[in-house]
């Protein structure tokens, strides 16, 4: 055979190589179906987009369906603080082996049924145990248990999110921000599950209800301390709808690497604030710390279904049926009006333990609160 031949032929092939390469992409679950001919086309499964480089017969075979930008709703705005970054990064444990993939493309946008990556760097996906199918699958399925926690609604159609460097964890209007911080890679190879759950905590209370505001804001106390409680949420709810959501077992470990690291840093901030004297301070992120580790211990112990109950009661019909809020809040009235909440929720009352905690509660609103909210929430 000639040299200009050969040199023809293995220019075809590595072509044809190229192409299965990029088909593989595609799929993006990293493993060959030589007999499969078209990916997957129900829209509960993963439509990845591929840069416009790509070569038109292969990009035609990853095209997604076209999908509605989520409409904005009021959310708040709040970046984790700086400590916080500490919160998902316990001392870590061995990670996990991560299974031979192929290369996913230097930029991606993967779509779910309630999730959208939106031209997020393919390192992301490269450096996860998780595969990106089930990456989609968890943030699906947190969406979902979001929903449900807020009775069935949501503020978007489906969760943006964004790459920007700089953050580690933030909200948009239309979703959520992660940068580098929160890649994989920095947690032993386990997606950061209970940020992306924590900023979309923020999000589905600050963008359901003006009530929320008119409560929580300002400060941590509040916001910080429910965000938490609805990313732990989530997790007992995959826990007990694994099947449901179509998650494997190693998914399921990987979300117990990270909540139980996560849930690890919470306990030992609560015991720091014991600590330091039980100095409560509503724009403390500590105090916030303390309380959401008290309300987090409360759900393991008397059930989870308690919590959407707590959730109720931040509910916009309520707005009407008090006035403390209407000249802002302070931190005693913040701090009486979750006090009686829970208490409301679960059926007990957790003054003393609040107490205890130093938490500041007045009497007469605590009475008020209460009445209201038991009445409201049966």
């Amino acid at each position: 055979m000639n040299n200009a031949r050969r040199a023809s032929l293995l220019l075809i092939a590595s072509g044809l190589v190229s192409l299965i390469g990029l088909y593989l992409i595609v799929r993006g679950d990293g493993e060959e179906h030589a007999s499969e001919q078209s990916l997957p086309s129900r829209a509960s499964e993963v439509a990845v987009s591929v840069p416009s480089e790509v070569p038109p017969q292969v990009a035609a075979a990853a095209a997604a369906a076209a999908s509605t930008t989520p409409e904005a709703r009021p959310t708040a705005t709040v970046t984790q603080p700086a400590d916080a970054v500490t919160a998902t990064s316990p001392p870590t444990v061995a990670a996990a082996t991560s299974v031979a993939r192929t290369p996913v493309p230097e930029r991606v946008s993967i779509e779910g049924t309630y999730t959208r990556f939106e031209d997020f760097p393919g390192r992301f996906f490269e450096e996860s145990v998780v595969s990106i199918d089930q990456i989609i699958k968890v943030l699906d399925a947190q969406f979902q248990s979001l929903r449900k926690l807020h009775g069935g609604i949501a503020p978007y159609p489906a969760c943006l999110i964004e790459y920007d460097a700089t953050h580690y964890g933030s909200t948009t209007p239309l979703g959520i921000r992660l940068g580098d911080a929160a890649f994989p890679s920095r947690n032993g190879g386990h997606p950061r599950w209970e940020v992306m759950a924590h900023e979309q905590g923020h999000n589905f209370f600050g963008g359901t209800s003006r009530f929320y505001y008119f409560v929580a804001v300002p400060g941590p106390l509040l916001q910080e301390s429910l965000a938490v409680l609805s990313a732990f949420y989530t997790y007992a709810d995959l826990k007990a709808n694994q099947q449901t959501y179509g998650l494997t077992t190693a998914t399921m470990e990987s979300l117990a690497f990270d909540f139980g690291n996560g849930r690890a840093y919470q306990e030992g901030r609560y015991r720091e604030y014991l600590r330091l004297g039980r100095p409560f301070n509503d724009a403390d992120v500590l105090t916030s710390q303390a309380l959401d580790f008290k309300m987090i211990s409360y759900a393991e112990q008397y059930g989870w279904a308690n919590i959407e109950r707590l959730a109720r009661a931040f509910s916009d019909g309520l707005a009407s049926r008090f006035t403390f809020q209407a000249d802002g809040v302070t931190g005693q009235e913040q701090s009486t009006y979750i006090v009686a909440a829970l208490s409301a929720a679960f059926g007990r009352d957790f003054r003393v333990d609040f107490h205890e905690l130093n938490f500041p509660i007045d009497p007469q609103l605590f009475s008020t609160v209460f009445q209201v909210l038991a009445a409201y929430l049966s």
